[in-house]
């Protein structure tokens, strides 16, 4: 009993050691727009082709192969500008361009008061199978993605941290008149 106690006391004081070792996510405003995202220690902000703010995340001070995180938007080119409208006319244009994937959530949630939809899929590729979540919102008149992607052999690790990503995101007052 004793040496589940002391192997219990160390590992807790690894952990507290631990967290106590990354400083918190610095906010990273995205150049006009409404949004806000954490940025974590050690993580890559490295420009991004047709994105407005892409995300390499790092472990032990190196890029994580495959993985990305990235806020991207778009102007709403349909009739309808409703947030489902949104997410339906995406996730159609997603489909058509990976056709092996599959859904495996769909859940409803607020980003600082605007509705936002995520949605957590699996697609496979040719070379490897990749985890992507995917959170959709409208501000400031456009339609706002923001995806985390990895191989899913590397999900498991990243899941919390992605999740916290998302979940750090934030929408302030609209920025367009």
């Amino acid at each position: 009993m004793r040496g589940f106690l002391r192997a219990a006391t160390a590992a807790a004081l690894l952990t507290l050691a631990a967290c106590q070792t990354q400083p918190p996510p610095v906010p990273r405003a995205i150049a006009g727009s409404p949004l806000c995202v954490p940025l974590p220690a050690g993580w890559q902000a490295t420009p991004g082709i047709g994105a407005d703010l892409y995300l390499r995340p790092t472990e032990h001070g190196r890029p994580v192969r495959g993985a990305f995180l990235l806020v991207a938007h778009d102007e709403p080119r349909h009739a309808d500008p409703s947030l489902a409208s949104y997410v339906d006319f995406k996730l159609e244009r997603e489909a058509r361009a990976s056709p092996e994937q599959t859904l495996l959530r769909r859940e409803r949630l607020r980003m600082s008061g605007h509705e936002a939809v995520r949605v957590l899929r699996r697609m496979r590729g040719v070379q490897s199978t990749r985890m992507v979540w995917t959170q959709y919102v409208i501000a400031d008149g456009r339609g706002w993605t923001l995806v985390a992607s990895c191989e899913a052999r590397d999900y498991p690790r990243l899941k919390g941290a992605f999740r916290r990503w998302l979940d750090g995101a934030t929408v302030a007052g609209d920025v367009r008149s």
